[in-house]
This record gives C-alpha cells, sequence and structure tokens, in this order.
C-alpha cells in the first residue's frame, strides 16, 4: 500500500511519502505522488497526503476546494465538519466512497497540514490530531510510527527520512523515491 508521515515541529509540519503503487504481490513506482501542496487561497497553504486508492488522491488534488474556515472557528471544529464535508462531497462526485449497511467510507486515509498542525482523516472520516505531535498512515504505518519515536530528538526531514527509509525496508508495499514537503 504505502507510507505517509507526518511531523510538527514548532509553527512548521513536514509531510513525506513514498511512491509504491502496489496491487497483491506486485509493486510498481508510480509518478504522481501521494504527498501535495493546495493553496486555496492567497494567504493559506496546506499539504495533503494520502493512502490507499490514488484515486482519491487525484480526485483532492485536483478538483478539490478547501471551503474558508468562518470567523471564530476552531481550526478543529472545522476540519471535523466544514472540511470533511467538503472531502466527502468531492469523493462522492468522483465515485469513490462506498456504502455499506447504511455506513459510509473511502478506501484511503489521509493526512492534512495547515497551520502549524497536522490531522489524520481516516476512511470513516473521522479526525485525529494526536498529542506526540507525529503520525503515518499505510501500510509502513507501525514501522514508520517506530521510528518516529525513536528519533524524537533529530530534525523533522531526517524523522521523516528515516521512518520511510524503515518502513522500506521491513515492507514489500513502500519504496523510494521518497517526498517530502514543509508548511
Amino acid at each position: 500500500m504505502t507510507c505517509i508521515v507526518g511531523v510538527v515541529h514548532g509553527k512548521d509540519v513536514y509531510v513525506g511519502g513514498d511512491s509504491a503503487g502496489s496491487c497483491g504481490y506486485q509493486v510498481r513506482v508510480r509518478t504522481d505522488t501521494k504527498v501535495f501542496s493546495l493553496n486555496p487561497r492567497p494567504t493559506e497553504r496546506w499539504l495533503l497526503g494520502y493512502c490507499g486508492s490514488f484515486r482519491v488522491g487525484q480526485a483532492l488534488r485536483f478538483g478539490f476546494t478547501v471551503p474558508e474556515r468562518p470567523k471564530g472557528m476552531d481550526l478543529y471544529e472545522f476540519m471535523c465538519t466544514k472540511f470533511v464535508d467538503a472531502v466527502r462531497s468531492r469523493l462522492r462526485d468522483a465515485g469513490t466512497r462506498r456504502k455499506k449497511d447504511d455506513e459510509e467510507s473511502v478506501y484511503a486515509s489521509i493526512l492534512a497540514a495547515h497551520a502549524g498542525k497536522l490531522y489524520c482523516i481516516e476512511s470513516d472520516f473521522q479526525v485525529a490530531e494526536f498529542q506526540d505531535g507525529y503520525t503515518a498512515i499505510g501500510s509502513g504505518e507501525e514501522l514508520a510510527l517506530g521510528a518516529l519515536w525513536a528519533t524524537e530528538k533529530r530534525r523533522p526531514e531526517y524523522r521523516i527520512r528515516k521512518a520511510l527509509e524503515a518502513a522500506a525496508y521491513w515492507n514489500a508495499a513502500v519504496c523510494e523515491p521518497f517526498t517530502v514537503k514543509k508548511l
């Protein structure tokens, strides 16, 4: 599947990801990156990274409009409401959502970085922010989390690279080249 890693460092957020596209025992290196920037307004920047369906990433990268946060609304509340609702709508329009027993989900997880915060949006659209300031998603998640924990005192770029390298070394569905972006 993949590995996407995010680290909060002061007011900066770093997100990195691998380039594997896998299906069963087949792994191919993809040219379309799983980590990308969105700049919906001149003073507003976002970083998104995803694992799972490449169609989910494509729909978000090309055609997703980040809604404006209402004045006075807390960022976490915004992420849990306006942002996730816009993601759900875009993914519905792109044909990537699935519904089973009245439960809606997508075959993907998403990391979203904005304004010095890092959020994880799971396949059921729940939004998580982790107290330790880092997280990972994808099949290399546990390996990357261990590497992030072990490199806690190091620079964020180093931590992300080591987490991705560990995931690639131990998980056949994670591979270079790696993309690392800073917000």
